[in-house]
């Protein structure tokens, strides 16, 4: 069988859920699946050679996530100019690893360092995908501009000339941008028996359903969203996502509650397709994959900026807000008035729900899995 190597990253969760849903599209392929600062790359993590290896940069990133530190993620130019100064040691082990792997293609859903993997996929002659996890792909883009490898393609979810403003930046020629459609998994685009989700999770029918989902480190903000939601004047349920901040789970049950909402507090769970499938708002954070998730379900969005915005996700407020599939939320304390208005009068989301059923959503792993055919044929 052969290999297809997906070279990705452990910040967040988007990336991991990007490759898992590839993954799954190239069954008849041995897909390989590695953190490229980590697994590739880990002996050249500074962080990592200071603390005796007991933190790394994906450590400090997602703490910091947690944290909602943004401002000290956002400054990531000495990131940038550290992989610049050891861009030849990075290139060896990079090619190192391939040649170990001996893979038919490359496909990266890892930000920052494509440019290198690009160097040393076209010097051996392997297909490269680069299939950017943010809408604005700057991050994905350093050192990339003019690229003359037939061999390259860059992915992006939509045919929208916000978006196409940043990849043009790389000066691209027409056969090396595809337009595919998000990586998402494949139980996004199954059709729920919304009954049955609810009786299994125990949802009263009759009520509007709002979920909070703030990615899968979570949020320690989850509680101050709970503590907002009991408060709504209009009967409603919640359903919680706490990704991996479990421990806040009993405090938020504690919560005094308007007799006429209701909660299901939840862990890290799989079955988030199934629960926006039978939601009818969604409070997360403005990652991509997030937002492109509830695109896929049509879910109308508040999108979470009450913290500040990571600044290559800035971008996707304005896309949402723009595209009219949702608003912002900037202040933790607005949340119960504007959910409360967003229920009592719902023209403003049956509003956002067309336009996300309008909008055109090609089903993204079935084309990556063409172009991948294409390039190998």
């Amino acid at each position: 069988m052969k290999t297809v190597l997906i070279l990705s990253a452990d910040g967040g969760g988007g990336h991991i859920s990007a490759a898992q849903a590839i993954t799954h599209a190239l069954p008849e392929f041995d897909v390989k699946t590695v953190c490229t600062f980590d697994t590739v790359l880990g002996k050249t993590d500074p962080l990592s050679i200071l603390t005796g290896n007991r933190w790394n940069i994906h450590h400090f990133y997602n703490y910091c996530l947690y944290r909602r530190w943004y401002p000290l993620v956002n400054f990531h130019e000495p990131v940038l100019w550290y992989l610049k100064a050891q861009s030849g040691r990075i290139k060896r082990m990079i090619g190192d690893y391939i040649d170990k792997t001996n893979p038919v293609a490359i496909i990266s859903v890892a930000p920052i360092v494509n440019w290198i993997i690009l160097q040393v996929a076209q010097e051996r002659n392997i297909p490269f995908i680069m299939i950017p996890t943010d809408l604005d792909s700057s991050l994905f883009l350093p050192g990339i501009k003019k690229p003359s490898y037939s061999k390259l393609r860059v992915c992006i979810p939509f045919n929208d000339p916000q978006i196409h403003a940043y990849i043009n930046k790389a000066q691209l020629n027409e056969e090396q941008l595809v337009v595919t459609g998000f990586p998402i998994r494949p139980d996004f685009f199954n059709q729920a028996d919304s009954a049955s989700i609810k009786k299994e999770f125990g949802i009263p029918s009759g009520k509007p359903v709002v979920m909070v989902m703030l990615g899968a480190q979570g949020s320690r903000i989850a509680y101050e969203f709970a503590d907002q939601l009991s408060q709504v004047h209009v009967p409603m349920h919640a359903i919680i996502c706490l990704g991996k901040q479990e421990q806040l789970k009993e405090h938020i049950l504690q919560l005094r509650r308007n007799p006429h909402v209701s909660f299901t507090v939840l862990g890290f769970t799989s079955r988030i397709a199934d629960l926006m499938s039978i939601s009818d708002l969604i409070i997360t954070k403005s990652g991509t994959v997030s937002i492109c998730e509830a695109m896929y379900k049509e879910l109308p969005m508040i999108l979470d900026a009450t913290g500040g915005v990571l600044r290559w996700e800035r971008f996707n407020h304005n896309f949402i807000t723009g595209k009219g599939f949702g608003t912002c939320l900037t202040q933790i304390k607005q949340t119960c008035s504007m959910v409360t208005e967003l229920l009592l009068h719902p023209t403003a989301l049956h509003d956002y729900k067309k336009n996300l059923i309008n909008f055109d959503k090609n089903h993204g792993t079935t084309h990556i899995k063409a172009v991948l055919n294409q390039l190998l044929q």
